[in-house]
């Protein structure tokens, strides 16, 4: 079976050698919440353009009658290439309405997420975002991030919950505490200083290669780069008295959120910022692998279900319905007829 693939305001089946424009005219639909087709009380007509390859004309001819046109009740009629030019002209004049029938995604719309925790950002994110990728280098910072974005959501009448706030974070495994914090350590250890130091400096929006390596972190002028993620490596150097020499072995391999411990005691963490709400979840990032994600899958994951905050089977087919947002509305007809 051959499946339509849509293209701009063209429905588009890539099948064949030859070129078929087929007219449809005279349709007035009716409503149909499980194909997405457009609705109208006027009479509507479309155009469908089909490319033909490895099969006939024929061929695409009878897949368009068994699959689309008599499902639909349509009638059509085949034109010529020459009359294609004329129905592009009508097109363009508004002789023709340009309006297809098409089945609506299977998500509604993608799922639309938003990176960044500036002003713009944030008030972005509110608006518009579905799930945020929150940099949120602690629970504190994350706290305060998630009220804020879910806050400005409510005031413009959204549904918090239709937002989820996903922070990244590492995660880095041990059957001790001090064995996934030795992990770490290495890991940060084979970071070289020149490449470091750079991405230290594109975080910061800031040349400090001139300062003492091993000294603190001097003060840092505000700039015009990412402000969120300027004010995260701030943090972590003075939460942690790190030197310039160690931050930068730090943002040079990963300095946010990171959760280094047991599978209990990630466990732990993660519980605890899911009842704070600090997050409705995590964007899980591993520091090598496969082992990285072997450890997470088989250590913490069975841990995390144990305790009823992950899940055991998906709840649907989609990424959509697996993070727990509802499908949106289809703008052209509604959903429930009378």
């Amino acid at each position: 079976m051959f499946y339509p693939k849509f293209y701009r305001r063209y429905f588009i089946l890539t099948i064949g050698l030859a070129i078929a424009s087929i007219f449809f005219a005279s349709c007035t639909p009716k409503p149909n919440s499980s194909t997405g087709q457009l609705v109208s009380q006027s009479t509507k007509t479309a155009v469908l353009k089909v490319g033909s390859r490895n099969t006939t004309t024929e061929d695409v001819l009878k897949f368009i009658q068994k699959e689309i046109v008599s499902s639909q009740g349509l009638d059509f009629q085949i034109v010529t290439i020459a009359d294609s030019v004329k129905i592009n002209d009508a097109l363009k004049s508004g002789e023709i309405d340009a309006n297809f029938f098409q089945h609506e995604p299977v998500q509604g719309w993608p799922v639309i997420v938003q990176a960044g925790a500036s002003e713009a950002g944030r008030q972005l994110a509110a608006e518009t975002a579905e799930a945020v990728f929150a940099p949120a280098g602690n629970l504190e910072a994350g706290k305060a991030l998630f009220a804020d974005i879910k806050g400005r959501a409510r005031a413009i009448g959204r549904d918090p919950d239709s937002i989820k706030i996903l922070p990244g974070a590492l995660v880095i495994v041990g059957e001790t505490v001090a064995e996934a914090y030795a992990k770490r350590l290495h890991l940060d250890s084979l970071v070289h200083y020149d490449s470091g130091i750079a991405s230290l400096n594109s975080a910061l929006g800031y040349d400090v290669s001139g300062f003492d390596p091993d000294g603190p972190l001097p003060e840092i002028p505000s700039t015009n780069a990412g402000h969120s993620s300027r004010e995260r490596v701030i943090a972590l150097a003075q939460r942690e008295n790190l030197t310039i020499r160690q931050l930068a072995q730090r943002i040079g391999s990963y300095g946010g959120l990171a959760f280094v411990g047991t599978p209990q005691s990630i466990a732990d963490e993660m519980e605890q910022w899911l009842i704070e709400e600090g997050s409705d979840g995590f964007n899980i990032m591993f520091p090598f692998l496969p082992e990285g994600l072997n450890d997470f899958v088989d250590k913490v994951v069975p841990e995390l279900q144990r305790r009823g905050i992950f899940r055991k089977e998906y709840e649907g087919n989609t990424l959509r319905e697996n993070l727990g947002l509802a499908r949106p509305a289809n703008r052209f007809f509604q959903t429930s007829l009378v």
